[in-house]
């Protein structure tokens, strides 16, 4: 120990030196002279030998630094001797210890006797088969997977032949362990080996039905969802839950509609008998409760395939609990009910039916699992419901992702990938279409890329993918042809996708994320034939996405589609002759029952359906009310869309051209400060035409519907190019992602931080340099920092601005000159330090000190400051802000301060190369008005 390789846990080690007994030990100050070492020695190889153990008092604890030491110290051993010492160092630590030992005992006593197991009698097989099932569950509790089947393999390797005979409630637990161990690691193949092993060899019903469910799990992940509704049947079947004569094709689908009907009718119909529901007793009988559990891991799989049976099945399994009572499958189909009650064109439709529902299913949730630990497993799954359907009924923004956020993290624990993958996709497709900053969203994507990476190679990964690439390419990509660049990868996995569906096991959910992403990306880069392409892909998925965000947010995006499809005088494909108005009572419905999220689309729609008849003064005014409500949710996406809609009717009303610039310029800014240079770049090069609206001519017209015709479903996939590579660029995502607000650290927040140059070229080279040149000839110090200040702001763009300078070179910085409402306040020599109120003191010294441009560090972001009672702009509210050095030859002459309240990244490279140059030739002029001040100053001492 003295040598630092060993290190004692504790001071207890000191008292086993003596080797007494345990009362001698903790004596041992009073016990004489410390024995010689070689007489210590050979007393505890006595004692060793005598299987003197120590006592229940005092345990010496120690540990290696590293295992390397103990590596080292077994080389030492003979390596025939080997297998003996550790088995018996193993079993003399659980005579000390027993079977009851503590869990970080329980590793090293298995281990080393697991090694010494050729010489271990056969009689004790049985014991050590329990102690490494259990090193295998506290392992597993622990997120250990691969050191849990390592000792799960141990166990088997004790089982005699005839297990099953002689411990059968044991061999069950192993193998339904190991099956969570398998499916944790994505092993599915190997987890349904495991239970299919107790289907052969189990007597235990409830065991038996549990493990069912848990096999459709592992079907379902592999996207083969014929076998896990086969294996969903027989463990309902064994339940005592027949299901399987809705599904042999022996009732017709009158009959199953009459038995929806009754059981609708059988449902409380108030929001009061609802929330009465709250008082259900939980409950307790196993068979029940693993028939309820097979009964909801059912559901997915008879979704995707069969969605006409899901409210059937979702309908029985709620009737089942106010009859029975709750358990961990009530909350699912509660939350599943509510879902179906957000279903426009079912009869049944009621937002505030399906509102109270939900908030009924997160009451019995919270009192599930605060019951049992167990009924976690589950939780994760229903509260990805909870999240869709307030998407419908409450704020999206707020109530939607903290569900998502909770089921992302249950689900996690849980291992209940599927759920994680559908929860990450809803929370992402959500924060995209309530139009927050794209990086943001990007930030919170790249924390789940481990999960993303390990669905890539199944169906799973097109709940999220698809999302992340499309945010990619419009925050990432250089140009409009990059940025419509879907990846290979994608495009593979849809195609599978399509050939599971023709075999039967159809994945239409999964598919309806690639087609929403695909059919967004399109819209706002005016793709206008891929964007039709997307709608006749995505369409064909929706039906029976009962009450899916994803689909909501579809079909809002495909109603912009349709609605420019006939503004252009084309005639729709056959497949969407009817949608447009399918979609309009849709939208119309969801604004209705649901104001808050839904509400501007109700102005924009009478806007764009009734603009022939109700005049330009009134058609413009919707179209104001659509876009005061999107700006007012901080919607950014539809405040973009909305924009440029009104702008093209304007010019293509021939009444408002002057109008219609100003759309535009909203249009574009918006799109800035959703994130993406590339659409406010496309929008500024297509709308800044004189002639927005293209005529199709009549050649145009035909070949465009010839290509549509050619584009069918089957080979939809070919239309998509392949070029930005999803695999390559999460390869750059391994690293979890700093928060949203964080500056960034990997590789791939580097390169989206790279945003691409400012779309405008207002502040054009030449102008720049002729305003700076007319800064020399003018007269008096205080006129030109006041020019000075003024070109500075206009060139940048910026809201505020300050100049501080040091006239004197003396780095004796003052305030000269600060904007206000009313246009340039000047200040007399009014010290740096005296001006915090003023500008950020900080920032201004480190651009003096370091002689750098310095641009949106966070680290100067404080709170806002007061001034003369009113709240000024402060880095606190500044979304981008600058100090720029003004120099001349490597000296300080002034600092100019420039920020921003309302855009980010306002100060692209082109303009920080723009505000370079002016800087350049102010601090000439600078140099020339300090020394016709001196020279002044001289004069008028000379006279």
């Amino acid at each position: 120990m003295s040598s630092g390789l060993v290190l004692p846990v504790d001071d207890s080690y000191k008292a086993a030196l003596a080797l007494g007994t345990p009362e001698e030990w903790i004596k041992t100050s009073e016990a004489g002279p410390e024995p010689r070492a070689g007489e210590r020695t050979s007393r505890l190889s006595s004692s060793v030998r005598a299987d003197k153990t120590f006592g229940d008092t005092l345990v010496v604890g120690y540990r290696f630094l590293h295992d390397k030491v103990q590596q080292a110290v077994y080389a030492l051993i003979d390596e025939r001797d080997r297998p003996s010492i550790q088995l018996q160092t193993g079993s003399r630590l659980l005579e000390a210890f027993g079977d009851d030992v503590r869990d970080s005992m329980l590793f090293d006593i298995c281990s080393q006797i697991n090694k010494g197991r050729s010489l271990l009698p056969r009689r004790e097989y049985l014991r050590l088969a329990k102690l490494n099932l259990r090193a295998a569950q506290t392992a597993f509790q622990n997120t250990a997977s691969e050191t849990a089947l390592q000792f799960l393999c141990q166990t088997r390797d004790y089982f005699p032949e005839n297990i099953w005979h002689i411990d059968a409630p044991m061999v069950e637990q192993y193998y339904e362990l190991t099956e969570n161990v398998y499916a944790s690691m994505t092993l599915y193949e190997e987890a349904i080996k495991a239970s299919t092993t107790i289907f052969e060899n189990s007597t235990n019903l409830v065991v038996k039905t549990r493990m069912h469910g848990r096999q459709v799990k592992a079907y379902m992940s592999l996207g083969r969802a014929a076998e896990a509704i086969a294996t969903g049947c027989a463990g309902l079947t064994a339940a005592g839950i027949p299901f399987e004569k809705y599904l042999d094709g022996s009732l017709s689908d009158s009959d199953i509609d009459d038995a929806v009907i009754s059981l609708w009718a059988a449902l409380p119909s108030s929001a009061t008998a609802i929330h009465s529901l709250n008082t259900l007793p939980i409950i307790e009988d196993e068979l029940m409760l693993a028939g309820s559990e097979i009964l909801m891991i059912f559901l997915p799989p008879l979704y995707l395939s069969n969605p006409a049976l899901a409210p059937l099945l979702v309908l029985t399994g709620v009737m089942t609990s106010i009859k029975k009572g709750i358990a961990s499958y009530t909350c699912y189909f509660m939350y599943f009910l509510a879902m179906l009650l957000c279903e426009i064109d079912d009869p049944h439709c009621d937002f505030e039916l399906a509102a109270a529902w939900n908030q009924t299913s997160e009451v019995l949730l919270d009192e599930l699992m605060r019951s049992s630990p167990r009924y976690l497993e589950h939780a994760g799954s229903s509260l990805t419901l909870s999240g869709c359907v307030y998407a419908f009924t409450r704020d999206a923004r707020v109530e939607s992702l903290r569900a998502f956020n909770l089921s992302i993290e249950l689900s996690q624990r849980c291992f209940d990938g599927q759920y994680m993958a559908y929860s990450v996709g809803n929370q992402a497709n959500t924060r995209l279409f309530c139009g927050e900053n794209l990086m943001q969203i990007l930030n919170e994507l790249v924390k789940h890329v481990n999960l993303v990476r390990s669905y890539k190679q199944t169906p799973g990964m097109l709940y999220c993918l698809p999302t992340l690439q499309v945010i990619h390419n419009l925050v990432h990509s250089s140009n409009r042809q990059k940025a419509l660049e879907m990846s290979g990868t994608l495009v593979a996995d849809l195609t599978k996708s399509l050939e599971l569906l023709e075999t039967g096991d159809s994945l239409l959910l999964h598919s309806v994320y690639f087609w929403t992403a695909r059919l967004l990306l399109c819209l706002v880069l005016q793709d206008h034939e891929g964007a039709i392409l997307a709608v006749l892909g995505g369409r064909k998925m929706l039906h029976g996405a009962y009450g899916v965000a994803t689909k909501l947010y579809f079909e809002t995006m495909a109603l912009v589609v349709l609605l420019e499809h006939k503004d252009r005088g084309l005639k729709m494909p056959p497949e969407l002759a009817d949608y447009l108005p399918i979609l309009c009572n849709h939208i119309e419905g969801w604004a209705k029952q649901n104001s808050r999220n839904y509400g501007c689309w109700k102005f924009f729609m009478l806007a764009e359906t009734k603009k022939s008849a109700q005049g330009l003064e009134a058609t413009l005014n919707a179209y104001e009310r659509a876009i005061e409500a999107a700006v007012e949710s901080k919607n950014y996406l539809l405040e973009a869309i909305f924009n440029e809609r009104c702008a093209k009717y304007l010019k293509n009303s021939g009444l408002g051209q002057k109008i219609a610039a100003g759309y535009i310029e909203a249009a574009i800014q918006a799109y800035q400060s959703w994130g993406s240079p590339v659409s406010a770049s496309h929008c500024a090069s297509v709308y800044g035409a004189s002639d927005l609206h293209r005529s199709e001519t009549d050649s145009n017209v035909s070949s465009f519907e010839a290509r549509l015709r050619t584009s069918s479903y089957g080979n939809v996939s070919r239309n998509i190019a392949g070029h930005v590579s999803v695999t390559s660029m999460m390869s750059d995502l391994s690293s979890p992602s700093p928060s949203a607000d964080s500056t960034g650290s990997t590789a791939m927040m580097s390169r989206l931080m790279s945003i691409q140059e400012d779309y405008s070229t207002e502040t054009d080279l030449s102008v720049v340099i002729q305003s700076s040149l007319l800064l020399t000839r003018t007269l008096g110090t205080a006129e030109l920092v006041k020019q000075l200040l003024k070109l500075l702001v206009q060139v940048a763009g910026a809201q505020h601005g300050a100049l501080v300078i040091d006239l004197q070179q003396d780095q004796n910085l003052c305030v000269a000159a600060t904007t206000e409402l009313a246009g340039v306040q000047l200040y007399d020599d009014l010290p740096l330090d005296a001006a915090g109120d003023l500008v950020p003191i900080q920032l201004i010294r480190l651009a003096a000190n370091s002689r750098r441009c310095i641009i949106d560090e966070a680290r100067f972001v404080r709170q806002p400051y007061q001034r003369s009672g009113k709240q000024e702009h402060s880095l606190g509210a500044a979304k981008s802000f600058m100090a720029l050095p003004v120099l001349l030859r490597d000296k300080i002459l002034a600092v100019a301060y420039l920020s921003n309240n309302q855009i980010s990244n306002l100060f692209t490279s082109r303009k920080v190369e723009l505000l370079t140059i002016l800087a350049s030739q102010a601090a000439i002029t600078l140099e020339k008005a300090r020394s016709i001040t001196t020279y002044a100053s001289e004069l008028m001492i000379l006279f």
